[in-house]
């Protein structure tokens, strides 16, 4: 089942505060599920469990969030340089 928002989101997402998660077990920790009460799931703010936001949009831990800088800026370099070749 899919998220009716139009967000674009990388990870593990929610469709209840529409957050993204870089795993899934940080997507379990950010909800406290009942179903014995209204609302069934309330979701805590990521901050507040001492998660960051990566570059990407996802929330991480803060060594996550180096990761994932990493990779992009990696990514990024390596595109520079393809782009800078001269074609065949």
């Amino acid at each position: 089942m899919g998220c009716c928002c139009l967000t674009k989101w990388t990870g593990h997402h929610c469709s209840v505060c529409h957050q993204a998660f870089a795993d899934l077990g940080m997507f379990d920790k950010h909800q406290d599920v009942d179903y014995g009460r209204s609302p069934r799931i309330i979701c805590a703010n990521p901050q507040s469990l001492g998660l960051v936001q990566a570059s990407n949009g996802t929330w991480t831990t803060p060594e996550g969030a180096l990761s994932i800088s990493r990779a992009s800026e990696l990514g990024r370099s390596r595109r520079k340089s393809a782009d800078a070749s001269p074609g065949d």
